[in-house]
């Protein structure tokens, strides 16, 4: 099993609504986020396509600007 970090960037004002998005979704695991939109998460997978997959739908999350491994 892979562990991987992720820093997603949400849009500041949205960052609330994302941030229960995430926790609904079972992507991954909430660990950090600041006032000015950046939250880190932690995504689990059996490999790294896996770990890219969740990635990806994290990215097309309404509100989230980007994300990217850490």
């Amino acid at each position: 099993m892979n562990i991987s970090g992720i820093v997603v960037k949400a849009v500041p004002d949205q960052a609330e609504e994302v941030m229960g998005t995430l926790r609904a979704s079972g992507l991954c695991e909430l660990h950090f986020h600041d006032k000015a939109g950046k939250i880190i998460v932690t995504v689990k997978g059996k490999d790294t396509n896996e770990e890219i997959r969740k990635m990806k739908e994290i990215m097309g999350l309404s509100g989230v600007i980007c994300a990217s491994l850490a």
